[in-house]
């Protein structure tokens, strides 16, 4: 296997040069928020709940999914860095069929509160033809979310949103007609909500038609390098993991509706509306 890890680095210096070498210390608190008392951890995530709901809803950092709210990794490492947790790829490494990675939830110091594994497969529909660094990403992205809901999903629950990251959301909810949803765990539940607005549908089952208008790729084209001139940390590629991510299917195989949501969305972050 192609697994790549975190290797340590060694510095080399002149004589008379000293160089400050970071140790990892113990935390003297046995919770992330420097307290034992348990009213006062509920107090404080209460405390972190209400800043995290409004930035995550401002710049709309999560996916409605059937009624619920499920936030999405930029969330997720938002909540960690405001608590003092931050995720580290341990490794990641190449499979049959695709890549997995794991991640360590981290404090400053060194301790690992939290930690997943996670993989991305060309056998999921809306990866079978994404290039093999996309899924090498996705497998990172999905075991930091997953690592970080370790520890904080209660206080994204206090914000009002699924404590589910929407990374681990399956490749497809079942189809319109069965009314059930099926979550991670393989859990089915009754819906009578209808559909979801992200339901995967295949691209062959869409009529020609229906496709995305050219006037709306380059609308999105245009939406997402304006959003990377704001942000450097955003890009076309981001924008093309979050459509897979909420419709199941690459932006050129968008339908006119999934299309025009999306616009929407991104007209919102840009600040068009």
């Amino acid at each position: 296997m192609n697994e790549r890890r975190c290797e340590p680095v060694t510095a080399t210096t002149t004589p008379g040069t000293e160089i400050e070498v970071y140790e990892a210390r113990p935390s003297t608190s046995p919770t992330l928020f420097g307290t034992a008392d348990p009213a006062e951890v509920v107090a404080a995530a209460t405390a972190a709940a209400k800043p995290l709901a409004d930035v995550i809803e401002r710049q709309q950092l999560y996916a409605p999914i059937r009624g619920g709210k499920y936030v999405r990794v930029e969330g997720w490492t938002l909540l960690g860095s405001m608590v003092g947790v931050f995720p580290v790829c341990v490794w990641s490494r190449r499979t049959d069929t695709g890549w997995e990675a794991r991640v360590e939830a981290r404090t400053r110091h060194g301790e690992i509160v939290g930690a997943a594994e996670a993989s991305c497969d060309r056998s999921e529909p809306r990866w079978q033809d994404a290039d093999d660094y996309a899924l090498r990403s996705m497998a990172q992205t999905r075991a930091t979310s997953k690592a970080l809901r370790q520890p904080l999903g209660f206080i994204v629950t206090l914000a009002g949103f699924e404590a589910t990251p929407l990374e681990e959301m399956p490749v497809s909810p079942d189809p319109p007609s069965s009314g059930r949803t099926v979550d991670p765990d393989g859990n089915v539940f009754p819906d009578e909500r209808g559909p979801s607005p992200f339901q995967f549908q295949p691209p062959a089952a869409r009529a020609p038609s229906d496709r995305r208008s050219d006037a709306q790729y380059k609308n999105m084209y245009r939406l997402a390098k304006l959003l990377e001139q704001r942000d450097p940390s955003y890009s076309l590629d981001k924008l093309r993991a979050e459509a897979r991510a909420m419709y199941g299917s690459d932006l050129a195989e968008l339908t006119k509706r999934q299309a025009s949501e999306l616009i929407t969305l991104l007209k919102q972050r840009a600040g068009e509306n």
